[in-house]
């Protein structure tokens, strides 16, 4: 009788446990289900999007509007930095926004060496990509020239949620360029300035 006992004992604690199991994985599944639709009603947060100051259509379409008609391109095509890229240099060497070690890194990122299509000239050898304030900036005036060094706190060009689009790219310098002689087309490619397999 009394193992009869035990082994009714051992079968109810066993169904006990299992439900007790079972119970854990339900509440478990369903407390990540309300996280991922709560982070799905929120959105991505601004370091987990895809931000930056580049040109490409997304973050610089006007740059790149006017770029499909130029006389110019800039020397290994895309220019600027993203945004996670920027952060990550940062973090790496102790930087903050107003150091002298990070405008320099920024400002080189920003840098267009300018390159003339074959048989044009241009009157500059580089420019460089900066910001434009829009109207209702929320320390600048529109207008207002954000140098690269201050594009991260001070340039807002895609937007995302709460944080509306508050400034434009541009190149501080538009190149002005001009067909070429044979002479100054040869000085170009003998100088390197045409990509290898470039048409020249």
């Amino acid at each position: 009788l009394r193992s009869s006992i035990g082994l009714v004992a051992s079968a109810a604690s066993a169904v006990q446990l299992r439900t007790m199991m079972n119970l854990r994985v339900a509440t478990t599944a369903a407390t990540g289900a309300a996280i991922m639709h709560m982070l799905a009603m929120v959105g991505p947060a601004p370091s987990a999007a895809a931000w930056g100051w580049t040109t490409t259509d997304k973050e610089a379409p006007e740059v790149m509007a006017k770029m499909k008609d130029a006389l110019w391109y800039c020397q290994g095509g895309t220019v600027g930095i993203g945004g996670g890229v920027s952060d990550q240099y940062m973090k790496a060497n102790n930087l903050k926004y107003g150091d002298e070690a990070l405008t320099a890194f920024l400002t080189e990122k920003c840098t267009c060496r300018v390159l003339p299509k074959p048989g044009y000239k241009c009157d500059i050898a580089q420019t460089l990509l900066v910001g434009t304030a829009r109207a209702g900036h929320k320390s600048l005036k529109e207008g207002d020239a954000i140098m690269p060094g201050k594009l991260g706190p001070d340039c807002t060009n895609t937007g995302y949620p709460g944080a509306e689009i508050d400034c434009d790219l541009k190149f501080d310098k538009e190149p002005v360029c001009q067909a070429a002689d044979l002479c100054d087309a040869e000085k170009l490619r003998k100088e390197g300035y045409y990509p290898s397999g470039h048409p020249h």
